[in-house]
């Protein structure tokens, strides 16, 4: 059998994935957060190019691609 390829090596199992998401929805600790990033259930800064601005740009975008109407 062929070794896996070095990316699979990285990858989180499913469950493992699914952990922080699952907590963010089902949480009563964080039903109030918004506009957090979290890795491994705990909220992180998010990272410096990650500005206002950005974010703009990138909503309109998405917006464009699943024909909104920004």
């Amino acid at each position: 059998m062929a070794d896996p390829p070095l990316i699979k090596l990285r990858m989180s199992s499913a469950q493992d994935g699914a952990r922080t998401p699952v907590y963010c929805a089902t949480s009563p600790d964080v039903a109030n957060d918004t506009g957090l990033y979290y890795d491994d259930c705990t909220a992180k800064p998010a990272a410096a190019l990650a500005t206002p601005e950005l974010a703009s740009e990138l909503w309109t975008r998405s917006d464009a691609w699943v024909g909104g109407s920004a």
